[in-house]
C-alpha cells in the first residue's frame, strides 16, 4: 500500500473515531439531561411572589410544581380522595429539624386547585398563599415545602423556601414591580424604622 493511501486510510479513521466519538457524548448528554429533568418529582419553585389583593388578602405566596410523572394514575392529577396535594409552612423561628407533615406548629395548606395558567406538559403548578399577615411579621422569614401524598405514601420536595413579606416585597419594588397604590412598598416600609 502507498504512503498516500495509508495516510488516507488513517485520516478517514481518526475523522470515524472523533465522529463516534462526539455522538456517543452527545447521545449521553442528552441521555443525562432527560434523566435530571425528570429526578426531582416535586420541587419548590425557588423564590416567593408577592400576593396584592384587597383589605387583609394581601400576604406572601409560594409556588410549588408537581411532575406529571408522580402520579401513576393520571386520573389523579384531578384532586380526588387518594390525593392530597399541598405545601407546609412555619415560621423559621419555630422550625427545629425537618419540616414534614408531623413537625409541630406547621400549617398544612391543602390545595384545591392546580395552577393551570403556569402549568405545562412536565409540570403541574399550584400556589399556597398566606395572608393577613400582620405588620410586625413582615420581616419573619418563613419556610414553605411542597409535598404530595398518594395513597398514604408522602413525597417532600427535596428543598424549601424560605422567605419573608418584606425580603419579596424589596426584590419586587428594586425589579421594577408596578405599586401604583404602594402596597407593596407598605410591606417594606414596615420592617424599615423609619428616622426621626
Amino acid at each position: 500500500m502507498s504512503r498516500t493511501k495509508k495516510l488516507t486510510a488513517l485520516i478517514v479513521t481518526c475523522v470515524m473515531c472523533f465522529v463516534a466519538a462526539i455522538t456517543l457524548i452527545a447521545h449521553n448528554g442528552i441521555r443525562y439531561n432527560a434523566y435530571a429533568a425528570s429526578a426531582s418529582k416535586i420541587e419548590m419553585v425557588d423564590g416567593a411572589e408577592i400576593r396584592v389583593a384587597e383589605g387583609a388578602q394581601s400576604g406572601l405566596r409560594f409556588i410549588g410544581k408537581v411532575n406529571n410523572e408522580l402520579f401513576a394514575d393520571k386520573e389523579a392529577l384531578k384532586l380526588n380522595d387518594g390525593v392530597t396535594v399541598g405545601m407546609l409552612v412555619i415560621p423559621q423561628s419555630l422550625l427545629d429539624g425537618e419540616l414534614t407533615l408531623d413537625t409541630a406548629e406547621a400549617q398544612n395548606r391543602v390545595i384545591e386547585k392546580w395552577d393551570t395558567a403556569r402549568s405545562d406538559e412536565t409540570f403541574m403548578r399550584f400556589n399556597v398563599a398566606i395572608t393577613e399577615i400582620p405588620q410586625e411579621y413582615y420581616g419573619t422569614a418563613v419556610v414553605a415545602r411542597a409535598y404530595v401524598t398518594e395513597n398514604g405514601v408522602t413525597t417532600y420536595s427535596d428543598k424549601t423556601v424560605i422567605r419573608s413579606v418584606a425580603q419579596v416585597a424589596s426584590i419586587a419594588l428594586a425589579e421594577g414591580v408596578a405599586d401604583d397604590d404602594g402596597t407593596i412598598k407598605a410591606f417594606v416600609d414596615g420592617v424599615i424604622p423609619r428616622s426621626a
